[in-house]
């Protein structure tokens, strides 16, 4: 009986000394899964983006968003995110849709074990309804225990409740109201926050300079000209010149020419036709060509104001992108609301819309060709920017005056989403 009990205690002393051992040899590797290399393709990433910005524009009263999302839509939003936050110690990640699983597969470096530091994961998720859930995980060829796995589902859940580096993470999370998983595609149900939205925002490409190619712009200005010449008015209204612009721009990208190309050439002429000389300077297009002589002032509900406003941001916004052109404009109409001019609502509207213009006209090119569709057929204002009548009547100046600094940013997010909503009415905008 001695003997007995010496050779269990030796046994439980050899597992107490080589079970790190076993841990060791079962979990870490000298190298990574074999996964294939996440290519981030601008187009698909614009395209998952285009769909979640229709979305959010055709939502219901409620707020909610509903999305169908394929293995591919999956994959792309996955190397989206691999490059929008870059986690140290994650070295590859992959996913396979299931029935009704999602399989992640992937593998983390740990720098601290020289020689063997791989850890390969993978990780089949369920949903229990609303949010996704960890039904089986497996660390290199060691399968977690089903409880283990249960405390670090809870422990990850409640340092994302409790992280403040984690709260749009966690608003984000907080925001889905139903996830389903079946017939190879993920169906969620959300409601709309600034957290989701600026995570699909797109990284728009910056046109240079040096890009701009002068002769195909001096075919679109030739063309404005031509139209100008025909008019002894005047004040003419942007539509009459930004519908056949787009439609020279259509026509050519059917005989074979760069649709986004075409529309960032017609709108580098409609700039410099109509908008703000200084943005002109600004851009260094001065130096460039020759602004258009002006004969006429294009108008949007016949105020050459907001076609100002209109076209000015969105040429910011191919030049500079849309942050900057959103930054200029909110920053202009706070100016003015220093002075007798006040803060324009409707000036900012133009804006917003000039800026939501530039991004479709130019983002890739199934929107490209989409816009150039919808804009040969423009006829009126009410298609390309709201009345300033049926804008909210706001005494936003008044406001202004009465807010203090913690006030402020809630105020002017309310006023964004307000437009945002305003434009979603439009079907131009939600292509």
């Amino acid at each position: 009986m001695g003997r007995l009990l010496k050779l269990m205690l030796l046994a439980s002393l050899l597992l107490l000394l080589l079970g790190p051992l076993a841990v060791y040899l079962l979990v870490l590797s000298d190298k990574p899964m074999a996964l294939p290399p996440e290519q981030l393709d601008s187009n698909e990433i614009m395209r998952v983006q285009r769909l979640v910005a229709q979305q959010v524009a055709r939502s219901n009263d409620a707020g909610r968003v509903t999305l169908a999302l394929t293995e591919k839509d999956l994959r792309t939003a996955l190397a989206f995110g691999r490059q929008a936050a870059k986690l140290p110690l994650l070295e590859g990640l992959a996913l396979e849709l299931e029935d009704e699983h999602l399989l992640v597969f992937g593998n983390l470096k740990l720098p601290m074990v020289p020689g063997r530091d791989i850890v390969n994961f993978q990780a089949r998720l369920g949903t229990d309804g609303r949010h996704p859930t960890i039904t089986s995980l497996k660390l290199g060829n060691l399968n977690v225990p089903g409880p283990l796995l249960a405390w670090l589902e809870k422990r990850g859940i409640k340092l994302l409740q409790s992280d403040q580096r984690l709260v749009n993470a966690r608003k984000t999370w907080e925001s889905i109201e139903h996830l389903g998983i079946a017939d190879q595609r993920v169906d969620i149900t959300y409601q709309i926050t600034p957290e989701v939205i600026n995570s699909v925002t797109a990284k728009q490409k910056k046109l240079l300079l040096e890009q701009v190619d002068t002769e195909r712009v001096a075919r679109y200005s030739q063309l404005l000209e031509k139209i100008s010449q025909k008019t002894a008015a005047e004040r003419y209204p942007l539509t009459g010149m930004l519908g056949p612009a787009y439609d020279l721009a259509r026509k050519r990208t059917a005989a074979g020419f760069d649709a986004v190309e075409e529309n960032s050439a017609a709108l580098i002429a409609l700039g410099l036709y109509a908008s703000d000389p200084k943005v002109i300077q600004m851009t260094g297009l001065g130096n460039l060509l020759t602004p258009s002589s002006r004969r006429l002032s294009l108008t949007l509900h016949r105020r050459n104001d907001l076609a100002t406003h209109f076209i000015t941001a969105a040429l910011i916004s191919l030049f500079a992108g849309d942050q900057v052109a959103d930054l200029m404009g909110m920053q202009k109409e706070l100016e003015d609301s220093q002075s007798s001019s006040g803060f324009g609502l409707a000036d900012l509207v133009a804006d917003k819309a000039g800026i939501r213009f530039a991004y479709l006209a130019t983002i890739n090119d199934q929107s490209a060709r989409q816009l150039q569709d919808q804009l040969s057929h423009l006829l009126y204002d009410d298609e390309l920017l709201p009345s300033p009548d049926d804008l909210p009547q706001l005494d936003i100046a008044g406001d202004l005056a009465r807010l203090d600094d913690s006030e402020l940013e809630p105020y002017l997010a309310n006023i964004e989403r307000r437009i945002t909503e305003l434009l979603g009415r439009i079907s131009l905008y939600r292509l």
